[in-house]
């Protein structure tokens, strides 16, 4: 009876199955790490982008409200700027079309009000008031996580508040603490001020150029030859 050689035996062996399913293993919890973390910071990305955002529009439409604020009083016992220390409210220009002229129904009052961590901004167009039957429009909620909010007002010197009920102050500073960012300070000029600065820069633009011979302003892609 003859003998047949047996064959060398083919294949892994059970611990090195079992190290290769470990490595793959690992390899895989790191790329789940990772990937997980790249999710995790878009997201605080998107996020971080939409809380600036969001803070840019309301200081950019309170911005807009104060630049036209126009003195006019919907009573005779109420001020031209209403001031308390959760709410200002003035007369403005609402939207309208550039090219048409102002009339009264283009006017709102617009009320910023601080509550309940909230900052919210309400619009009633006017000239008259609404009705007592009619609903109240309901206010719009621009900025939340607000720990704190307070205005300053300057005419001469600072305020924290403002009684004059016949005229504006040159600037307002409104202060609001965030619960994610912190302090933020936002200086408003009032047309008044504005004007003012315009005028003045004007009148110094004449002596400037009297005392200095100005170099002519070259046009884009041009260049100045001095002779």
């Amino acid at each position: 009876m003859s003998s047949q050689p047996v064959g060398k035996q083919q294949g892994f062996t059970l611990i090195e199955v079992m190290i290769a399913m470990a490595i793959f293993a690992l390899l895989s919890l790191l790329a789940y790490q990772i990937l997980s973390a790249s999710v995790k910071n878009s997201e605080m990305a998107q996020e971080h982008t939409a809380r600036l955002t969001a803070i840019q529009t309301a200081f950019s439409l309170m911005e807009r409200d104060l630049s036209q604020i126009l003195p006019r009083k919907i009573a005779e016992k109420e001020a031209f700027l209403s001031a308390s220390e959760t709410s200002l409210s003035f007369t403005t220009i609402g939207s309208y079309s550039a090219s048409a002229p102002l009339s009264a129904s283009d006017l709102i009052q617009a009320t910023w009000t601080f509550t309940h961590h909230t900052l919210t901004r309400s619009a009633q167009s006017l000239p008259s008031r609404p009705l007592k039957d009619s609903s109240p429009i309901p206010a719009v909620t621009l900025l939340t996580g607000v720990n704190s909010l307070h205005w300053r007002f300057y005419s001469g010197n600072w305020s924290n508040n403002w009684n004059n009920k016949n005229a504006f102050p040159n600037v307002i500073e409104l202060v609001v603490t965030l619960d994610d960012i912190g302090e933020i300070r936002r200086l408003f000029l009032l047309p008044q001020t504005i004007e003012e600065m315009n005028t003045e820069s004007a009148e110094k633009a004449p002596e400037q150029s009297g005392t200095e011979s100005a170099a002519p302003m070259p046009l884009n892609g041009e260049s100045v030859i001095n002779e």
